[in-house]
């Protein structure tokens, strides 16, 4: 899942586009979003963990600019529109963060509270550190105790794996058999950089949807 923000005038130019509802070439998209791509204002894109934490960042700077529905809709995809002149003074309020290295701090702090959150029990294997279909990974006698052969788990395994692979995981690909991993959030990390690009963004593309 990712975010896909559409500028309506990038760089205060209408990009023309194809009847989508009532039919159009394989070229007339092809141009399209090459154009897309090429015009500085008209895309932006950041996957869902990049996203998050980015429009946090956002939220928090531009809370005197945002109403409670930009905030809300600005965590799905379903097209909300953020006016021309909106996102001029979010560009406006960012570049001032990004001057003053605020962006970069958030990105350290940020770092700072992951590497204190507790540990979580491996959903994979549940808190063993082992996986069903994966015992025996300790040697390869163990192994075929249980398996048909170390290339691949004999029937009672809960998936086909071989020797080599469950030995190099440790019995468990998630956790490598310590029964717990990083908390969830830690998936959500925020780029200083990505943020630099979105002010840009933000500055040329003449209002935008989050889609």
């Amino acid at each position: 899942m990712g975010f896909d923000l559409h500028g309506q005038h990038p760089s205060s130019c209408d990009i023309p586009e194809p009847d989508w509802d009532n039919g159009y070439t394989k070229e007339e998209a092809r141009e399209y979003w090459a154009l897309r791509t090429t015009i500085p204002g008209a895309y932006f894109r950041a996957n869902v963990w990049a996203w998050r934490p980015l429009w946090e960042f956002v939220v928090k700077a531009c809370c005197d600019i945002l109403n409670e529905e930009d905030v809300e809709r600005g965590s799905s995809n379903d097209g909300h529109l953020i006016s021309k002149r909106k996102a001029e003074r979010i560009a406006q309020i960012l570049k001032k963060q990004i001057n003053r290295d605020k962006h970069k701090q958030f990105a350290e702090s940020q770092e700072e509270i992951h590497k204190n959150l507790p540990l979580e029990k491996c959903s994979i294997c549940d808190g063993t550190g082992t996986r069903k279909g994966w015992e025996g990974w300790q040697s390869e006698e163990d192994w075929l105790k249980l398996h048909g052969s170390l290339d691949v788990g004999g029937p009672e395994s809960a998936c086909e794996i071989t020797f080599k692979s469950a030995h190099n995981n440790h019995g468990c690909n998630a956790c490598k058999g310590k029964g717990k991993t990083e908390s969830f959030l830690t998936n959500y990390k925020f780029h200083p950089e990505l943020l630099e690009e979105f002010e840009s963004f933000c500055r040329l593309s003449g209002g935008f949807t989050i889609n």
